[in-house]
């Protein structure tokens, strides 16, 4: 447990600059919205779009992350932790990351909303919208790590072609959540509104994609690891 504890503040170490780099870009977005902008909807647009962003947070922590290691991989995949173990650790890591840039970053949007008097059934709209956010990002964070892991075992035949395997990847995961995905239409009691995507099968989808794709990507690294 010590070394896998030790695995995952490594991980959780590489990825600080962008977590703090991040945290700093949201903060000051709101801050200038809360000092500049006196347009009551452009201002909640601000706010709405620092939660919505969130949804490529998990990836991108990932990503860079993997990236890192595929400098110094021949050490990485010789750890004495197993494969299912060194992604658990840089999972829970960006999912940590994810979670505290989440709650500060979105602190005063969802504080500023609450005070602009939007009814229960909406603030129950807001949470499974949040949730659906978080549970996608999960979903395409994990399919990305098996596309990267694909993408690194492709390098050496095919070199930088194997960047379309992205290209491919975003086209499917594209046509898959549209395929699933329906329009709610959110309204308070001042009268402004807007439109969000929500997906009528998103936790069946989307859990069964982050489960499948840590299987596959834990069988991937095995098999790099054994050569």
């Amino acid at each position: 447990m010590g070394g896998w504890w030790a695995l995952f503040q490594k991980d959780f170490r590489m990825g600080a600059p962008w977590l703090l780099t991040g945290l700093s870009i949201l903060i000051g977005i709101d801050l200038t919205s809360i000092w500049f902008v006196e347009n009551p909807d452009l201002k909640k647009g601000i706010f709405f779009f620092t939660i919505l962003v969130h949804y490529f947070y998990f990836s991108i922590f990932l990503l860079s992350n993997l990236e890192q290691e595929s400098k110094q991989l021949h050490q990485w995949l010789h750890s004495s932790q197993p494969a299912w173990k060194l992604l658990a650790s840089k999972i829970l890591a960006a999912l940590s990351a994810t979670i505290l840039s989440f709650s500060i970053g979105c602190f005063y949007p969802v504080w500023y909303l609450f005070q602009e008097g939007f009814l229960p059934k909406i603030w129950e709209d807001i949470t499974q919208t949040i949730g659906i956010i978080l549970l996608s990002s999960l979903s395409f964070g994990f399919l990305l790590m098996v596309v990267w892991m694909i993408q690194q075992g492709l390098k050496s035949h095919i070199g930088k072609w194997s960047g379309l395997v992205f290209v491919f990847y975003f086209v499917i995961f594209n046509f898959l959540t549209n395929v699933v995905t329906t329009q709610s239409h959110i309204q308070n009691e001042n009268g402004w509104s807007f439109t969000i995507n929500l997906y009528w099968t998103s936790w069946v989808f989307h859990l069964t994609t982050v489960v499948l794709s840590f299987l596959l990507a834990t069988w991937l690294l095995e098999r790099k690891t054994e050569v």
